[in-house]
C-alpha cells in the first residue's frame, strides 16, 4: 500500500484528547447548584510538533538559567542572584529538567482547566503523582498523533 500524499496534504487534523480522573484533587472542584456532582477530571490533549519542541527548549532554558545563577552566586552578586532566583520561583534550588519538562507539558497540554506555570509548580509540589499521571497521558496522546477531523 502506498502513502497517499495528496489525501494527507488536504486532510484537516485535530488534537487527540482524553479525560483524566484526578480523585486526589476532588476537594478543589466546585459543585454547581442544582447539578449532579461530577467526577474530578482534567481534560488533556496531545501536543503539536512545535509545542513539543517548545517543551524541549524549556529544559534547555532551565539548564542555561542554572548556569547563569551559579555564575552570579560565584561572584559578588549573591544578593542579585537570590533576587533572580526568587523572581523566577526556584529559590536557590536547581529545578530538575524532568520537572521543567512536565510543567511545560502540563501548561501546553491541559485543556480544562487551563494551567499556568505557577499552578503547575504548585501541583508538582503538592500532588507530584497527579502531575506525572497527567503529563504521561499528554505524552501518550502526543505519540498517538492527531486525529483526522470529522472521523
Amino acid at each position: 500500500m502506498q502513502f497517499d500524499i495528496e489525501k494527507f496534504s488536504t486532510a484537516s487534523f485535530e488534537a487527540r484528547t482524553a479525560a483524566v480522573d484526578v480523585p486526589d484533587l476532588a476537594g478543589f472542584f466546585k459543585n454547581e447548584k442544582g447539578k449532579k456532582k461530577q467526577k474530578p477530571v482534567f481534560v488533556v490533549r496531545g501536543l503539536t510538533g512545535e509545542e513539543l519542541a517548545s517543551v524541549n527548549e524549556a529544559v534547555q532554558r532551565n539548564q542555561n538559567l542554572t548556569q547563569l545563577i551559579e555564575g552570579l552566586v560565584s561572584g559578588n552578586g549573591k544578593d542579585k542572584a537570590k533576587a533572580v532566583q526568587e523572581a523566577i520561583g526556584v529559590a536557590g534550588e536547581k529545578v530538575p529538567d524532568d520537572l521543567v519538562k512536565r510543567f511545560a507539558l502540563l501548561r501546553m497540554g491541559c485543556v480544562d482547566p487551563v494551567i499556568t506555570q505557577e499552578v503547575a509548580v504548585k501541583l508538582g509540589k503538592a500532588f507530584p503523582t497527579v502531575l506525572y499521571e497527567l503529563t504521561n497521558r499528554i505524552l501518550q496522546l502526543t505519540g498517538q498523533g492527531s486525529i483526522v477531523a470529522g472521523e
